[in-house]
């Protein structure tokens, strides 16, 4: 899943606690917020039932996992357990989200299930999660947009498909280093031949490059490789530089 958007609506009521008043509103973009949000009408309906409650986005979700500069997996898991080393969403983020299948030690199935013509077992459906927020804020500059050397977690934030050379053009100009956009696409597709509805389910990974569309709906793994033009050395905060971080996308 990717995220462009840091979520920010301005409403103190929805942010997150914090130590005065002057960053009221500005903390949407917390993780333990976000997993309050209510999902009831998105997952199996029995699992309400269960609870006796609300279902949450944190009910369902076991680990966030983002890759970060220092080239190493942070991990967010919901509830009380080991520090979370990934507390909130950032710009341009990609994050890999594992959902549970069932709730707890219980029996009782997360995701609702449909029957489908060609396969003897009924088939999950997806749960949509829809993080709403701006872009930036009024008056301020929008988040450096930057990409790097290797496996790249990317949701391209246009309102209809793109060509990948378009989305990436700050990876291919002057020195092409984006190579191609990778995604896992699951698709049912349905036809009425006349003698009734057959339904067709399409399920694998697809290779986009060049002129190929990419769709804003859907999160890319993109590798990029070493420009050699790039000899900028990064120094975090423990000491350590890597070189070179990657490209930076154009406007």
């Amino acid at each position: 899943m990717g995220f462009a958007l840091i979520p920010d609506d301005n409403n103190a009521s929805t942010a997150a606690t914090c130590p005065d008043a002057g960053c009221a509103g500005t903390e949407d973009s917390s993780l333990d917020r976000l997993m309050t949000q209510v999902i009831t009408d998105k997952v199996n309906p029995a699992l309400a039932t269960h609870l006796g409650r609300a279902v949450t986005l944190g009910d369902v979700v076991e680990s966030i996992m983002a890759f970060n500069y220092e080239g190493n997996f942070t991990v967010y898991a919901p509830g009380d357990g080991a520090a979370d080393t990934l507390t909130e969403l950032q710009p341009f983020q990609g994050m890999l989200i594992k959902l549970s299948e069932t709730y707890g030690t219980s029996t009782v199935e997360v995701f609702r299930k449909v029957s489908v013509a060609g396969y003897t077992s009924k088939q999950t459906v997806p749960v949509p999660v829809n993080i709403q927020g701006v872009f930036f804020n009024a008056g301020e500059l929008p988040p450096d947009k930057t990409l790097r050397v290797g496996y790249n977690l990317v949701a391209p934030h246009t309102l209809t498909k793109t060509p990948f050379n378009t989305v990436f053009r700050g990876a291919l100009i002057p020195n092409e280093l984006a190579v191609s956009a990778i995604t896992f696409k699951r698709t049912v597709s349905a036809t009425n031949d006349g003698a009734g509805i057959k339904a067709s389910v399409f399920e694998g990974f697809e290779t986009l490059s060049g002129t190929s569309n990419l769709e804003p709906q859907q999160a890319y793994w993109t590798f990029i490789v070493n420009d050699p033009a790039n000899k900028q050395v990064v120094l975090l905060s423990d000491g350590v530089t890597f070189a070179p971080k990657g490209p930076t996308i154009t406007p």
